[in-house]
């Protein structure tokens, strides 16, 4: 007792026909054809509801950006307390580096951005308790050291202020302080002792050797003041073999020590006021870190080049 129906034949033949057209057309199998139908009418669907799809969106992102606000806020807040302490202490290090009346600020700046996140500043301002500023991986402060190296002066920018001499001794502050929260097993300064006097030089070693409380520390140097204060001493030569110019490196022992501090101090010939001179700024180093009870401490130094 079976049933033909021309119609439901004719219309099975038709999706047949078209089914074989689009597996030839699009290179796909039946079920791969079926899978991309059922996507499409998935991102049909998607398309109709784009509305309340997109407000649902619209209030992920809103709770996110009053998350991240609150987060950027409390960090920011506690980069400025940081900033007060640091310039506090850098302007005491610097006293003891013969600068006394260096002014040091961090500055902290916000970039408005109408799609950035909502933040209350720290003076709770309220016509600006709703600013919208932009941010980065790094949170919303824009940060720059500021210097008033003399008197009178107002703070500007570090980088276009600074001498020589004041970037080296700027520098030695902030690493002589960053180094008690730096987890960096060594320390590398190259010639930090730049544009830095003789009566500076012996706080510069007194710091640099410091730092070796928690790191070890390489200071390549051309002051005998710095010299002094390594607990190893080692001299780079230069000299041509074979017709090429080589680098020799050479551990000191005391005696060799003090020839070489003298002919910094002096130049060549030595003299005996010299090396004597030497003897006594080693002699007084070495009292310096003895009264400060030294156990690990090791800071090399890499004296003249020549």
């Amino acid at each position: 007792n079976l049933e033909f129906d021309p119609g439901r034949m004719a219309e099975i033949e038709e999706r047949f026909l078209l089914l074989r057209t689009l597996q030839r057309k699009y290179n796909g199998t039946s079920q791969e054809l079926i899978d991309s139908v059922e996507a499409a009418r998935v991102e049909l669907d998607r398309l109709m509801h784009s509305a309340e799809h997109m407000a649902d969106l619209e209030a992920q992102e809103a709770k996110l950006l009053k998350e991240l606000g609150a987060l950027a806020g409390d960090l920011s807040r506690k980069r400025r307390l940081a900033g007060e302490e640091l310039s506090s202490r850098i302007e005491q290090s610097m006293q003891d580096l013969a600068m006394p009346h260096v002014k040091f600020a961090v500055s902290i700046e916000h970039v408005p951005d109408a799609h950035g996140v909502s933040f209350t500043p720290h003076n709770g301002n309220p016509d600006s308790a709703h600013a919208r500023v932009g941010f980065d991986k790094t949170g919303i402060d824009r940060i720059e050291f500021m210097i008033s190296p003399n008197p009178g002066e107002p703070l500007k920018p570090l980088a276009r202020i600074a001498s020589g001499g004041e970037s080296a001794r700027l520098l030695l502050a902030m690493k002589s302080i960053l180094s008690l929260v730096d987890v960096v097993p060594a320390l590398v300064f190259d010639e930090v002792d730049v544009g830095v006097g003789g009566r500076a030089g012996s706080v510069v070693g007194e710091k640099l050797w410091a730092m070796t409380d928690n790191h070890q520390v390489l200071c390549i140097t051309h002051l005998p003041q710095v010299a002094a204060f390594g607990d190893a001493h080692y001299t780079i030569r230069k000299h041509v073999q074979d017709g090429r110019t080589r680098s020799s490196v050479t551990p000191l022992d005391w005696d060799s020590r003090i020839n070489e501090v003298a002919e910094m101090l002096d130049g060549v010939p030595l003299s005996e006021a010299s090396r004597l001179s030497a003897k006594t700024m080693l002699e007084r180093a070495v009292t310096f870190k003895q009264s400060r009870r030294p156990n690990d401490r090791q800071m090399a130094i890499v004296g003249d080049t020549q």
